[in-house]
């Protein structure tokens, strides 16, 4: 099943492409994964059981997120109609 939103569909059938462009690509993502990864490893440095609460949290959230996933605790809209 395509995962592609209807409304792209129309654009298509018109024989428009939807093309979305990044300014300055990868360059923004990567910049926020240095920051991100700097806070990480200054607030491990500075407070590890805080931090390394938070980064539990986390994993825990996205193994539960993921097990949910393949369980089909999750149905996403696009599925359900």
């Amino acid at each position: 099943m395509s995962r592609t939103p209807r409304r792209y569909h129309r654009l298509q059938k018109r024989g428009l492409n939807f093309v979305c462009r990044t300014p300055l690509h990868p360059m923004p993502a990567i910049v926020f994964i240095g920051i991100t990864l700097a806070a990480w490893i200054n607030g491990l440095l500075g407070a590890p059981a805080h931090t390394g609460a938070a980064l539990a949290t986390l994993a825990l959230g996205a193994g539960i997120y993921f097990l949910g996933r393949r369980l089909g605790w999750f149905v996403s809209r696009t599925e359900s109609s």
